[in-house]
């Protein structure tokens, strides 16, 4: 590309080439996303249910056993075990709705445990993970026939069931192990430890529930006034003086050289062994892709900064002015207030498009979430990845490049949607988040535009991931 001068007339039209082949990763990678592993298989017996159906049937388990005395313990019960019953073959759900049947309920759940010792009717489960269902499915029928069981027997299916993913009643499926083998003031310990934990995990998301409604309230009035304050000013803001081939080959060579490397990290650890559901694993993986995330963002940062340089231009027209500080950062938080109704209709409407239009295709969970989920990521290698390295990199990329370069070419709001809607589709999670995520990204380039600058998108972006960190841990 000639990189043209400051005073130069810019009748160059290779911006068109650079956003044709965004265009093209862009469906390239959504149709990798909705097609092969992320299909239905037509004879699955899984349900339309998801990790939201575990989250919701684990609630009503804390209502039940939380000794709260608004919640009906059987009520509640039932609730979850329908819940678990939308998603379907996977031994996690069937495992839970069997205990929950049994200890809460005081009915058999002998066909469930009986349904584990049968893996064919799982998708992608290996002979090692077979013959652990077939011996999880024997111990759960040995506990609930048998009248009393030895200390040493009891010790044995105490650690195995610690092992196991079965949410919140597993501490009580364990009391009731020691109940049956004599221990019972250690089953009564775990018994009385798990509702205390259940009835602060439920006030816990009270208070959650009750900010998050009081901030959308808040950011609904700060919407109002947004747009009929600045919406002239939007309309008539002046396109940004830079050209739109630097910003488009910077951020090119950002987004591509990130997906090569994260490839390249990725075959490496599969190579060298190294798992995703042991601690030191999801550790050395997190590190591989904030390594990836530090590599792709310092490659594109430094052909712009080339690139500005040669031509004359001012590389602060992407949003690199933070003063003032404090000012920037209140506009950040009003904006994440701003952006949480969006993201509340968004993703309704997503539940609902799920059920309907994407019926068929999974939405999966991001690779962050996933490793959270799992268990053992370590919280301060995921706070970094999350809330600090991917708001800088995404905004400087996303809305201090990519946005600004439509800005050159565009009108304020088709920038806003068209940058968007790249920004949501290029995630690993479309179908299903793909709204909300256009939906905050609206915001951020919103505020990016009336401040002129890419900190109060960092800001409203880290509060965003911290508080989706904390849902999920507070979830799993």
């Amino acid at each position: 590309m000639e990189i043209e001068t400051p005073h130069s007339p810019n009748q160059n039209k290779s911006w068109l080439i650079y956003m044709l082949v965004i265009g093209l990763l862009v469906v390239g990678i959504v149709t990798l996303n909705i097609t092969g592993l992320r299909m239905r298989p037509a004879n699955s017996q899984a349900g339309v249910g998801s990790e939201n159906d575990y989250i919701v049937g684990d609630t009503y388990v804390r209502q039940a056993i939380s000794a709260i005395p608004v919640f009906e313990a059987a009520d509640s019960a039932q609730k979850a075990i329908e819940a678990y019953e939308q998603i379907g073959s996977e031994p996690a759900a069937i495992r839970r709705i069997g205990v929950v049947k049994q200890l809460l309920l005081h009915k058999s759940g002998k066909h469930e445990f009986e349904l584990l010792g049968e893996p064919k009717q799982f998708r992608d489960v290996t002979k090692a993970e077979s013959a652990k269902l077939a011996s999880e499915s024997q111990m759960w029928i040995s506990i609930f026939e048998a009248k009393s069981l030895d200390p040493d027997r009891a010790q044995k299916y105490a650690k195995q069931i610690k092992a196991l993913d079965l949410g919140p009643i597993k501490d009580r499926a364990i009391a009731e192990v020691y109940d049956r083998a004599g221990e019972k003031l250690k089953a009564l310990a775990l018994r009385n430890a798990a509702s205390e934990n259940a009835a602060v995990w439920i006030v816990t998301l009270c208070i959650v529930f009750m900010f998050a409604s009081a901030a959308g309230l808040a950011g609904i009035v700060f919407c109002i006034i947004f747009l009929v304050r600045f919406s002239d000013d939007l309309k008539h803001a002046a396109a940004p003086k830079i050209q739109p081939e630097i910003l488009l080959i910077s951020f090119l060579l950002y987004f591509v050289g990130f997906s090569f490397i994260e490839l390249l990290s990725g075959v490496f650890a599969d190579t060298a062994g190294i798992g995703e559901n042991d601690s030191v694993g999801i550790a050395i993986r997190l590190c591989l892709q904030l390594l990836s995330m530090i590599l792709a963002f310092s490659l594109g940062v430094a052909a712009f900064k080339n690139m500005t340089t040669l031509s004359g231009e001012d590389a602060g027209e992407i949003g690199l002015k933070f003063k003032p500080i404090f000012g920037k950062i209140l506009w950040g938080v009003a904006a994440y207030f701003a952006a949480l109704p969006l993201l509340g209709v968004a993703a309704v409407i997503s539940s609902e498009l799920s059920k309907t239009v994407f019926k068929d295709v999974q939405t999966p969970e991001h690779p962050i979430v996933e490793m959270v989920i799992k268990g053992g990521a370590p919280i301060l290698i995921v706070f970094v990845l999350a809330v600090i390295a991917a708001p800088i990199v995404e905004e400087v990329f996303f809305r201090g490049m990519l946005y600004t370069a439509l800005r050159t070419k565009m009108g304020v709001w088709a920038a806003v949607l068209l940058s968007g809607t790249i920004f949501a589709a290029l995630h690993p999670t479309f179908p299903g988040q793909f709204l909300p995520l256009l939906a905050l990204a609206m915001v951020l380039a919103l505020v990016r535009e009336k401040t002129g600058s890419l900190l109060p998108g960092i800001v409203c972006h880290a509060i965003n991931n911290t508080i989706a960190l904390m849902l999920v841990f507070l979830a799993f």
